[in-house]
């Protein structure tokens, strides 16, 4: 896999590749570009002179919300037209990552279930239901937002300043060149919740995958490109962040740099930001959420709630609520309920769509998250789940068939059955499409089936990936690591307490202030959490609930701005102050 500049997959300067594994094996998936600081120049000139000089920041509102319409639309139904083969006739062509074969359309949101899946670990139920849908919805909402960015009109004249005479009014404008960051937990759909916005307000992109989880940010990239967004404003680059992460963002013609990641990296970000051109910075870092569970609580609710707060995305969530506080009075039987349902949760391969828990990201990560278990353990933390070598693979059964792999080991969406006097596609510029005959259809459909088909792995496969048992410790205090520190990963502390005004602090003890719960059905336990807990977004008998239109960002060391929304909107523009006399001839004043 290239890089993505100016409008194009090209090589990185020097040549070279890294392997991209996979999680459920730790085997490779493929190579990706590892780019060079030469390369991220090359990204950030591009967006530089499509920002200064080309048509996006320039185009009409309502031009450029059609264009991210239609990003969404090519996000759903593959597009798929014709080229001439080496017998001069017209087949059916897809993309770079499969071979040339006639696909049926309403496949392309499947195509990216897939591929986040395979790179990432993420669950297929997860990533259909959730992840690819939400990314399709955060291009047709900012697609929505772009003729609502206005600037107001103000009142000239305040005490002590003769104003009378003049009248202003503020603009909203592009900042400029934007860098974003973002992380492996969330590959497509973070990449979505930061350039919606920033492509809505006109503004240019460079956008950094991770790379651990960089081919659904160059996918995107491709049906950006065929969406309509013009050369230059949207590139992707990939590679190491000590290695082109640094230099992209201290460039001096990227104006502002939006990241996602850890605290600790993201500090040492803001800061380069900072030092090398006082860059606009928009942080978006780590989380430790509390989540309190009271009396009054729905029991079966709660524990089935909790629980999806802390297994989603395997633990990968900067807002999953791994710590939780318990009353005293139902601490026995909610933690009984608790570690029974983690235990009851399906590990195994993230095809499968019947599996609850993937595997982790990486090694880097599965062995971060199993050290923290041993701490756990030897801190005196009692386990009531978990806490043991996931040994499932050894009963692994396979599952069923949900998509094809293609020969470059990638994957290809399943096929559909076509009707026999099926119809080819074109591209949008070529008309209408032509009929596809019987014969083309049978040979078409033979070709696909010699494709080999890319089921849920069995059995030793299995044992040498990233998974982890979720995990729950009981009985833990406030000093312990596996209760202060984020674990990242499917590892949940109970904890117990006796009175609001002794949880409330103890909740908010923490560095980090990005997300909480509460689970209550009394008013005076909900008004007391939400109103006194730190935190950017606290969540009432529910875990895991965003929405484009909320805005998310943290208190404290988890944030510096907010995502999403008319909030979000606000970080991807600057105001100007235009200020300018009246008219002579001018029957009212403004003051």
């Amino acid at each position: 896999m290239q890089l993505f500049i100016s409008g194009k997959f090209v090589d990185s300067e020097s040549g070279k590749c890294y392997e991209s594994y996979d999680p459920r094996t730790n085997e490779v998936l493929t190579k990706v570009a590892r780019a060079t600081p030469e390369d991220v120049d090359k990204a950030v000139c591009a967006a530089r002179e499509a920002f200064d000089k080309g048509p996006w920041p320039r185009m009409k509102a309502k031009e450029r919300g059609m264009v991210l319409c239609h990003l969404a639309t090519m996000m759903e139904v593959r597009r798929v037209w014709r080229v001439p083969d080496e017998r001069g006739s017209d087949r059916v062509s897809l993309n770079i990552l499969t071979r040339n074969r006639a696909m049926p359309a309403q496949e392309e949101q499947e195509y990216l279930t897939q591929l986040e899946c395979l790179d990432s670990g993420k669950t297929y139920a997860q990533i259909s239901q959730s992840d690819v849908p939400e990314a399709i919805y955060h291009f047709r909402y900012f697609a929505g937002m772009v003729d609502k960015i206005e600037g107001r009109t103000l009142p000239v004249g305040g005490a002590g300043v003769n104003g009378n005479d003049f009248t202003a009014y503020t603009l909203k404008e592009p900042i400029g060149v934007v860098a974003q960051i973002v992380p492996w937990n969330f590959p497509l759909l973070m990449a979505t919740w930061k350039l919606a916005p920033a492509l809505a307000c006109g503004n240019c992109v460079v956008l950094k995958a991770s790379q651990h989880t960089a081919l659904s940010a160059l996918y995107l990239a491709k049906l950006a490109s065929r969406a309509g967004v013009p050369p230059g404003v949207l590139n992707v680059i990939t590679g190491k962040g000590s290695e082109v992460g640094d230099a992209l963002t201290a460039h001096p013609k990227v104006d502002k740099v939006a990241f996602t990641g850890s605290t600790e990296v993201g500090k040492k970000t803001g800061a380069k930001a900072m030092e090398s051109t006082a860059k606009n910075v928009t942080l978006e870092l780590g989380g430790n959420a509390p989540v309190l569970v009271a009396p009054s609580a729905d029991m079966d609710e709660a524990i089935e709630g909790v629980v999806a707060g802390c297994v989603f995305n395997a633990g990968q969530a900067c807002e999953a609520g791994a710590r939780v506080y318990v009353h005293r009075s139902i601490y026995e039987k909610f933690s009984r309920g608790v570690a029974d349902l983690m235990a009851r949760k399906k590990v195994g391969d993230s095809m499968d769509p019947d599996t609850d828990v993937g595997p982790l990201v990486s090694q880097e990560q599965f062995d971060k998250v199993t050290d923290y278990i041993e701490r756990g353990k030897k801190a005196g933390a009692r386990v009531l789940a978990g806490g043991e070598p996931w040994e499932g693979w050894k009963d692994y059964k396979e599952g069923r068939r949900v998509g094809r792999a293609s020969e470059k080991g990638m994957p290809t969406p399943p096929r559909r059955q076509q009707r026999a006097q099926g119809r080819g596609g074109g591209e949008e510029n070529e008309g209408e499409n032509e009929p596809r005959s019987r014969e083309q259809g049978r040979k078409e459909r033979e070709e696909g089936a010699e494709e080999a088909p890319l089921t849920p792995k069995t059995g030793k496969a299995l044992s040498n990936g990233f998974f982890v048992q979720p995990t729950v410790f009981g009985d833990v205090t406030d000093d312990m690591d596996i209760s202060r520190d984020e674990i990242f990963g499917p590892v949940m502390t109970l904890s117990t307490y006796d009175s609001l005004e002794e949880v409330l602090p103890r909740m908010n003890d923490t560095e980090y202030g990005l997300a909480a719960a509460v689970w209550a059905n009394d008013l005076e336990t909900v008004g007391a959490v939400t109103r006194n807990v730190k935190a950017g977004t606290v969540w009432v008998n529910t875990h895991h609930l965003l929405d484009a239109s909320m805005p998310f960002g943290g208190f404290k060391q988890s944030g510096v701005g907010r995502e999403h929304g008319f909030d979000g909107l606000e970080f991807y523009t600057q105001t100007k102050t235009v200020v300018m006399p009246l008219p002579k001839l001018n029957n009212w004043t403004i003051m």
